[in-house]
């Protein structure tokens, strides 16, 4: 991939998901492959979304919106759908695969846990009124 292509390549495709473009020797530094080297760097940076890497010429991917099978699917879609094209060509084809994708609607485990604690102090408040009448 040129400096042009990789420089010039949100302008193609936009900024959703986000994409990383990483030498070969990433590979060598985090162990497990380019959906590794994709998970470390989410981490690193605390991103939240999708994520897309070519580290040299391997593509990968993470992401806390889509399903892991899901995303591995897509990754091999796109090596298989443009190979022998660009390395640009393989990662827009990912791009494009993951903008058309719904997103999971899990819910939030943050929404569940605030109404989990309504809940338990909603039942405090009403026990305290009890014992109180009663007393």
């Amino acid at each position: 991939m040129t400096d042009l292509e990789a420089g010039g390549f949100t302008l193609v495709v936009g900024s959703n998901p986000k994409v990383a473009f990483m030498p070969a020797s990433a590979l060598s530094e985090i162990a497990g492959g380019p959906n590794a080297v994709a998970a470390e760097i989410a981490r690193e940076a605390g991103l939240d979304g999708t994520l897309v890497v070519l580290v040299g010429t391997e593509l990968g991917g993470w992401s806390n919106e889509l399903g892991t099978s899901r995303l591995e699917e897509l990754v091999d879609h796109a090596r298989t759908s443009k190979s022998g094209t660009s390395p640009a060509s393989v990662v827009e084809s990912l791009v494009r695969s993951v903008q058309a994708e719904p997103l999971d609607s899990r819910p939030s485990w943050a929404w569940i846990g605030v109404i989990l604690l309504a809940t338990a102090l909603g039942a405090i408040v009403a026990f305290d009124r009890l014992v109180r009448r009663r007393g």
